[in-house]
């Protein structure tokens, strides 16, 4: 594009009418390209084509609206016409939309956000599968203590079983024998 440094569209080829969204020369030729800028326009405008006219060529980054509203993320890059046979001062002004680059970045670090965000409850859910198992194994540690209390506890209920088993036998021996005496006590009494 060929534009004034008021920013007056002076000449455009099919890419720029297809950049500002176009259909032909007379939709775009003598508007002014700070009208399709996004944002403080005017400001962004006039620092660009001053910062080309005195380097003698510049670059910036902005957001355009085409004719249909669409916005693009764009990068300008101008060289100075200074001496133009028409006499306007002037640019030579490449735009370049780099939207669909934007737009990957910005995928990009949302991927990247994710991978990070599952990266973080992954070790979360690892701290908290190692402290159950911790726990697991302090648990089984205890039930395996009680385990053995328990069998302990068995056997002696069985060898106190078998005690009393053995002492009322005693005790029924001694009653028995008892019993005995006293009759047979008694019986050489009476005679």
């Amino acid at each position: 594009m060929r534009v004034g440094l008021d920013g007056t569209l002076l000449a455009v080829n099919d890419a720029a009418l297809g950049l500002l969204g176009a259909r032909g020369l007379a939709q775009a030729l003598g508007t002014t390209l700070i009208d399709r800028i996004h944002g403080d326009a005017a400001t962004v405008w006039a620092d660009f084509a001053g910062r080309v006219w005195e380097a003698g060529s510049a670059s910036v980054e902005c957001e355009m609206r085409d004719l249909g509203g669409v916005r693009r993320a764009v990068i300008l890059q101008a060289v100075a016409l200074p001496a133009h046979p028409d006499g306007i001062d002037s640019l030579l002004v490449a735009g370049r939309d780099v939207s669909t680059a934007r737009r990957l970045q910005a995928s990009l670090r949302e991927q990247e956000d994710l991978r990070r965000s599952a990266q973080d409850a992954l070790r979360e859910a690892t701290a908290s599968v190692q402290q159950l198992q911790a726990r697991v194994d302090r648990l089984t540690a205890e039930r395996d203590q009680l385990q053995a209390a328990l069998d302990a506890t068995r056997g002696d209920r069985d060898a106190l079983a078998v005690a009393l088993a053995e002492l009322k036998s005693a005790l029924s021996t001694a009653i028995d024998s008892t019993l005995l005496v006293q009759q047979l006590t008694g019986k050489g009494a009476r005679t």
